[in-house]
C-alpha cells in the first residue's frame, strides 16, 4: 500500500502511528500531520527487517520484566566500581539476550524479573580425533 492510502485509511494510519510510536517512541506519541506520517512511513519502510527481528526475538523470548514501560539506567557497580550509563531498558522490547547480558553485568537484578531468560544452549562444534 502506497502512503497515499495509509493516510487517508484511518485504520490504516493509526496502525502506521502506533507501529511509529512502539519502535521508536518508546510509546510516546508521535505528530499525526500527514508530512509527520510520510516521515514514520519512510523510516519504518528503511528499517523494516531489523523491526521484523525485533519482533521475533520478543515472540521468542522467555524472560518477563516485572516492570512495564522503561526502566532508565544511570549507574551500575562492577567488581567495586560505579559505572555512570544513561539507557532505558524497555521492558516490551528487551531480548532474553539483551536481559541475561544485564543481568551479568549488573544493570538489571532478578528481582527486575517475574521470569528469568533461559539460557539457551549452543551447540558444542564436533571435536577432532587425532589419529
Amino acid at each position: 500500500m502506497d502512503i497515499q492510502g495509509i493516510i487517508k485509511s484511518p485504520e490504516y494510519s493509526m496502525l502506521l502511528l502506533k507501529i511509529y510510536s512502539k519502535h521508536y517512541l518508546n510509546g510516546g506519541q508521535p505528530r499525526t500531520c500527514e508530512n509527520s506520517q510520510k516521515q514514520y512511513f519512510e523510516q519504518i519502510k528503511k528499517d523494516k527487517n531489523n523491526i521484523m527481528k525485533i519482533e521475533k526475538n520478543k515472540k521468542e523470548r522467555t524472560c518477563i520484566p516485572s516492570f512495564s514501560g522503561d526502566k532508565r539506567i544511570s549507574q551500575y557497580v562492577k567488581n567495586g566500581v560505579t559505572i555512570k550509563i544513561f539507557r532505558n531498558v524497555n521492558s516490551e522490547n528487551l531480548t532474553d539476550q539483551e536481559a541475561i547480558d544485564f543481568l551479568e553485568a549488573g544493570i538489571l537484578k532478578e528481582s527486575d524479573f517475574e521470569k528469568l531468560p533461559e539460557v539457551k544452549k549452543t551447540r558444542k562444534s564436533k571435536k577432532t580425533i587425532k589419529k
